[in-house]
């Protein structure tokens, strides 16, 4: 079932590269949402790097530690997945996929980016309403499931896409923290999923997100 939307949001909070644990009460209100309001059929996101991934898929799934799960792989044009690499996840337990091209900027270095690479793709309200869709989608799934994000790093942009679905699918933050500790999530890639489905931080500026001037695409 879709996720009822609230007043209070999930919001992150990060200093540096890692993130600082959130203040008392935020850890409350987390906790209760997570009670009250997640009947999401994701449990867990889990952020894997691209080489990560590819040994799973070399391996025929080794060592690979779900058995019921589904994938958003993001890529800067060299796709992971193809129809061998869908058949193995699949048979490993993957029960849908999508595959996102975008490049890993933000605001800051969105003109030096393109500059030196004209046709790199910028992440999108098209692209973030597309795994929007896909997140809605495994939402309606009648069995619990990880979710799983790959990047090249599994930083930046898996980072922000795990962040926002860990916020959208009401999953306890702390633990997603701690299974994920090492993501700095991408800002722009974060702000514009919160944009496109109509999510805004109700208290602070979490990593200067509420502070930007728009988007990449305004």
């Amino acid at each position: 079932m879709p996720t009822k939307r609230v007043d209070a949001e999930v919001t992150t909070f990060r200093t540096g590269v890692r993130f600082s644990p959130p203040p008392p009460f935020f850890n409350i209100a987390c906790n209760s949402l997570s009670i009250l309001y997640n009947s999401s059929m994701i449990k867990e996101v889990k952020i894997f790097n691209r080489f990560n991934m590819e040994m799973f898929a070399r391996t025929n799934g080794l060592n690979f530690p779900y058995n019921y799960w589904h994938l958003i792989s993001i890529h800067s044009g060299d796709p992971l997945i193809n129809p061998q690499v869908r058949h193995i996840f699949e048979k490993i337990g993957c029960h849908g996929l999508i595959s996102v091209e975008f490049w890993d900027m933000t605001l800051k270095d969105k003109a030096a980016v393109l500059k030196d690479y004209p046709n790199a793709n910028v992440f999108s309200k098209k692209d973030a309403a597309r795994i929007i869709n896909f997140l809605d989608k495994v939402q309606k799934d009648n069995k619990d499931s990880t979710l799983v994000v790959h990047c090249h790093a599994g930083i930046s942009r898996s980072g922000a896409v795990g962040t926002f679905a860990c916020d959208y699918c009401r999953l306890n933050y702390n633990e997603f923290l701690k299974n994920n500790p090492c993501i700095h999530a991408n800002s722009h890639v974060l702000r514009t999923l919160r944009e496109v489905a109509h999510m805004t931080p109700d208290f602070g500026t979490h990593d200067g997100i509420d502070n930007m001037e728009g988007t990449l695409n305004d």
